[in-house]
């Protein structure tokens, strides 16, 4: 089956020779779609995306073959192709891909390594670009602890607790002991009882004098009698 050009829709003054050729014609069994992309040729069988064409002279330390595959398989891939490279040109690390450089003597021994396991079908080379992959062990329990920590999972009820309980605060502590306090101070009484009084109280008595007592007089204080007045006797 003819092998399409990538850039057969381009003006001619735009067009340019595929980068490594020879990769495209060992793949072409399994009818690869290419797409340009970074300034590069993407490299796709059915849905998986395998590697990328890069082809930019000498000078640039890019140029060769990015592989893609799945970032559980690293260990693996880079046993299988250990001349495998990271790309300069990404800042940061990107996990699932590597290049072949192609500087290196063995650049084309190397590539055509990388195109029998993709004619084998093999798993580890290629990935479905924007699919989800599932989270590593550490990665979980880190999320797992970062959620615990939130304000949210903080607030939530303890098994067994009364929803819509309220926190004891210190406020609430304190206007309880007062409380028991004053209450413990206080005589207690029977509901309905009458107040206990003292048998025999004159109205007027001094408290804390006993019933029936007669009030203390100081000596020689005895009210004078009146005496009758005298008449007057004529002369």
């Amino acid at each position: 089956m003819a092998r399409r050009d990538p850039f057969e829709s381009l003006p001619a003054s735009k067009k340019r020779a595929l980068p490594f050729p020879f990769v495209l014609d060992e793949l072409a069994p399994l009818d690869p779609i290419t797409r340009p992309m970074f300034g590069a040729l993407g490299v796709y069988v059915g849905e998986r995306i395998v590697m990328i064409l890069r082809d930019k002279g000498p000078a640039d330390s890019d140029s060769g073959v990015w592989l893609a595959y799945e970032p559980a398989h690293e260990a693996s891939v880079m046993a299988a192709l250990p001349r495998l490279l990271p790309i300069d040109i990404f800042r940061h690390k990107v996990a699932g891909w590597k290049k072949l450089a192609a500087r290196s003597p063995e650049f084309e021994e190397d590539v055509s390594t990388v195109c029998a396991l993709v004619l084998e079908g093999d798993a580890r080379i290629g990935k479905v670009p924007g699919a989800k992959r599932p989270r590593a062990a550490g990665a979980q329990s880190r999320a797992a602890a970062k959620k615990a920590s939130t304000p949210a999972a903080a607030g939530r009820v303890a098994p067994g607790a009364k929803s819509g309980a309220k926190p004891a605060t210190k406020s609430s502590a304190k206007s309880s002991a007062k409380s028991s306090a004053k209450s413990s101070t206080k005589p207690r009484t029977k509901s309905g009882s009458k107040p206990v009084t003292k048998p025999n109280a004159k109205p007027g008595a001094k408290p804390g004098a006993k019933p029936g007592a007669k009030l203390a007089t100081k000596p020689g204080a005895k009210r004078a009698a009146k005496k009758p007045p005298r008449l007057l006797q004529g002369g």
